[in-house]
């Protein structure tokens, strides 16, 4: 299935920069596939066959950790 990540606030008027490279190599290091970004504004589409359940809690211990 195919899921899209929302980060907010992000590569906004300058603050709380975030690489979109590093943030998509950190998606597809949680196990998912066709990660791509959406210009610079922390939105990644991904594809997996992990429930959104799944998803959550590996953002909760992976992602949300980023110091933005």
């Amino acid at each position: 299935m195919r899921y899209v990540l929302l980060l907010r606030g992000i590569n906004v008027g300058g603050k709380n920069k975030v690489s979109m490279a590093e943030l998509k190599e950190m998606i597809s290091h949680l196990g998912y596939t066709n990660v791509v970004s959406y210009i610079n504004s922390g939105n990644i589409i991904f594809d997996t066959t992990d429930s959104i359940d799944t998803i959550n809690q590996k953002y909760i211990k992976d992602i949300k950790c980023l110091s933005i």
